[in-house]
C-alpha cells in the first residue's frame, strides 16, 4: 500500500501538459486498490475521454472495467452496469472469449445486489457455461458464489449452499485465498439463514481473518455485518452492536454505500429488540436514504418491512399495514420467498387484531404455503 501512495505521488509530479494516459490510468487503479473510489472515478474519467479521442479501445475495455468495479463498491450499480455493459461490447466485438465471461459475472453480481435475482441468474448462468468452456477457474468459481447469492435471495437455500461449497472447492485448489474467503462468507450467510448459527460463525470468521491479513475492505464488511447478524439472532445484543460499529466505522471510511446502510438496519434491529422503537424507526429511515439512493430494492424491503413492525409495536396499526403492504410488493417483484412469508404473516397478525378476518386468513394462509415450500 505504501508503495501504491508513491506511485501516486510521483505520477502527480509529472507535467500533466504531456497528457500521459498510462499514469493517469496507474493513478486511477492504484486509488482503486487504496479504496480511493472517488478518486479513481475521477481520474479514469478523464482517461475515458483521452481514449475516445484516440479510437482506443483496449484502453477504454480496461477503464470500463474498473469504473464498473469503482461504482459498485460506492453503491451506483447502475452505473457500474452502464460500464459493464459497454464493457461487453469492446469483448465481444473483438471476440475475448474471457472478458466476456468475466464480464457477465460482473452483470450477475450487480443485479445481485439491486435486487434483480432472475436476471443475474441469467447473466451468471451464461457466464459460468463460457468460464468451463475455456477452463477459466477462477471465473468459475466466482460465478458459483455469485449464484449461490442469488439462490440465497430467492429463499433456495439448499441450491444455494450447494453452490457456494462447490465454489469454495475451486477457490482452495486454485489457491484464491481472497475468493475462498469470500465464498466461506456467502455460504455463512446461508448456514445462517438455515439456523446453523455456529457454522455460520465459523465461516465468517474465516473471512474476516483473510480480509484483514490482505486488507480487503469488503471481505472486512461483509463479515463484520454477518457476524453482528448472527450474534443478533443469538440475542447477544452487545456483541451484534460492537460487530455492525466496527462495520459502519470501514463503511463509511471506503464509501461502502451498501455495508453503510446494512449496519443502519443492523442498529435498528437491536433498538427493535431492546423495545426502543423510535430509534429502530430513526435508524431504519437513516438507512433508506441511502438505500432509494443506490437502488437496493433488497434493503428498501428490509427496511420498510422493519418500519412496519415498529409502527405496529407502537400502536399505529395504518402506518404499519402500509409499510408492510409495500414491503410485501418488493418482496414478490424481487421473487423474495422468505420475505414474503414474513410480511404476510405480520400483516395477518396486524389484520387479525384489527378483526380484519377474512384478510388476515388469506395473508397467514399465503405464508404458510411458503414456508412449507422453502422448508423453513
Amino acid at each position: 500500500m505504501d508503495a501504491l501512495r508513491e506511485a501516486i505521488k510521483l505520477c502527480e509530479k509529472l507535467d500533466k501538459s504531456n497528457i500521459n494516459t498510462s499514469c493517469l490510468f496507474g493513478m486511477g487503479y492504484a486509488y482503486a486498490l487504496l479504496g480511493k473510489h472517488k478518486e479513481a472515478i475521477e481520474q479514469l474519467n478523464h482517461i475515458l475521454i483521452i481514449a475516445d479521442k484516440l479510437n482506443n479501445n483496449d484502453m477504454e475495455a480496461g477503464v470500463f472495467n474498473i469504473l464498473s468495479q469503482c461504482y459498485s463498491y460506492i453503491g451506483e450499480f447502475h452505473r457500474a452496469i452502464d460500464c459493464e455493459n459497454k464493457f461487453i461490447i469492446i469483448a465481444k466485438k473483438y471476440s475475448q472469449v474471457e472478458l466476456k465471461a468475466i464480464s457477465l459475472n460482473n452483470l450477475g453480481k450487480y443485479h445481485n445486489c439491486i435486487g434483480y435475482y432472475r436476471i443475474a441468474i441469467n447473466y451468471l448462468t451464461k457466464s459460468l457455461s463460457l468460464a468451463q468452456k475455456i477452463g477459466n477457474q477462477e471465473c468459475v468459481a466466482s460465478a458459483l458464489s455469485n449464484l449461490g447469492d442469488s439462490y440465497y435471495h430467492l429463499g433456495e437455500l439448499q441450491k444455494s449452499r450447494e453452490y457456494h461449497q462447490q465454489s469454495l472447492a475451486i477457490e482452495e485448489k486454485i489457491g484464491n485465498h481472497i475468493g475462498a474467503a469470500l465464498s466461506s462468507g456467502g455460504l455463512a450467510n446461508t448456514y445462517h439463514e438455515l439456523g446453523q448459527n455456529h457454522q455460520a460463525i465459523d465461516q465468517f470468521h474465516k473471512l474476516l481473518n483473510v480480509a484483514n491479513k490482505m486488507q480487503h475492505s469488503q471481505g472486512k464488511v461483509n463479515s463484520l455485518l454477518g457476524l453482528g447478524n448472527v450474534y443478533f439472532d443469538l440475542r447477544d445484543y452487545e456483541k451484534a452492536v460492537n460487530y455492525y460499529q466496527n462495520c459502519l466505522e470501514i463503511a463509511r471510511k471506503v464509501e461502502d454505500a451498501q455495508g453503510e446502510a446494512d449496519s443502519l438496519i443492523g442498529f435498528a434491529n437491536v433498538y427493535f429488540a431492546r423495545k426502543e422503537y423510535k430509534q429502530a424507526i430513526y435508524y431504519n429511515k437513516q438507512s433508506l436514504i441511502i438505500l432509494q439512493k443506490i437502488c437496493d430494492r433488497k434493503g428498501l424491503c428490509i427496511a420498510i418491512g422493519n418500519l412496519g413492525s415498529a409502527y405496529s409495536s407502537l400502536g399505529e396499526s395504518k402506518l404499519a399495514i402500509n409499510y408492510y403492504q409495500k414491503s410485501l410488493t418488493i418482496a414478490r417483484e424481487i421473487g423474495d420467498c422468505i420475505k414474503q412469508g414474513k410480511y404476510l404473516h405480520n400483516l395477518g397478525l396486524i389484520l387479525l387484531s384489527s378483526n380484519q378476518l377474512t384478510e388476515a386468513e388469506a395473508n397467514l394462509s399465503e405464508a404458510i404455503q411458503i414456508w412449507e415450500n422453502i422448508r423453513l
